[in-house]
């Protein structure tokens, strides 16, 4: 069994916060790269990109992502995320 510990500790500052945050996402990775996986399946990836209410709403949207998949396909609708990192790019130019 795995031995649970904290992925951070909280209680650095300054550029040791940031050494904290390296490890931790060096600990991530390995736990995901060892979650078996088949990435030998070969389907067809769309991406759903647009307007933010259009592309998250499925009536707006006519239910796309389940249409891609239905015949076998596999949709990837951008996420609300997406639209603060446009935000956040637009706003630093």
């Amino acid at each position: 069994m795995m031995q649970r510990r904290p992925l951070a500790r909280t209680n650095r500052r300054g550029k040791a916060k940031f050494t904290g945050l390296k490890e931790c996402l060096l600990r991530c990775r390995g736990r995901f790269l060892r979650v078996a996986a088949n990435y030998r399946i070969n389907r067809l990836l769309m991406g759903v990109a647009g307007e933010i209410f259009c592309r998250l709403n499925n009536f707006s949207n006519d239910d796309l992502a389940r249409k891609i998949e239905a015949p076998g396909g596999e949709a990837w609708v951008a996420d609300m995320s997406e639209w603060g990192y446009y935000s956040n790019y637009w706003e630093m130019e």
